[in-house]
């Protein structure tokens, strides 16, 4: 795997588990903080979809 695509990945897969945990009840913050991390969350999805996307075209 590539560094750029580590870098990518990681906070993509962080970023949900932080979501995941806070569904779950165990992580709290403010409520801006949550939908901060939420978009956040969905724009490094996004990313990755798309950089997987371009790899599998090329």
């Amino acid at each position: 795997m590539s560094t750029r695509r580590m870098i990518l990945f990681v906070p993509t897969v962080l970023f949900i588990i932080l979501n995941l945990m806070h569904l779950l009840g165990v992580w709290s913050a403010a409520p801006f903080i949550q939908v901060l991390y939420f978009l956040i969350m969905i724009t490094l999805i996004f990313q990755a979809g798309v950089m997987i996307g371009k790899h599998t075209v090329d």
